[in-house]
């Protein structure tokens, strides 16, 4: 029988990272909602959504599905939250 061994030991890569800064307020805030394509994800955004329009009258103005949750965002997608939505959502589903 063979093993393979990893070595946990190994340097921690160091990656440095920009948050966006928070929004001051959240009413009348255009939502944007990205779903992952897995079960269920879409329903629960639209939950989300529907509960921020209730209590801060967020509008959802942008959704987009990927083709699997194991790909990345395509640049038009990303180019297209930005000029519609002030913030995005990203959900998961299972």
């Amino acid at each position: 029988m063979e093993f393979e061994i990893f070595d946990p030991t190994t340097p921690i890569e160091k990656v440095s990272l920009n948050f966006v800064p928070r929004p001051e307020r959240l009413k009348g805030l255009k939502l944007g909602l990205l779903d992952n394509g897995k079960f269920n994800s879409k329903v629960l955004l639209i939950k989300i959504s529907d509960l921020l329009n209730e209590r801060s009258n967020m509008r959802l103005v942008h959704l987009v599905t990927k083709d699997s949750a194991s790909r990345s965002v395509h640049d038009s997608a990303i180019k297209e939250f930005k000029a519609l939505a002030d913030f995005v959502i990203a959900g998961i589903g299972d």
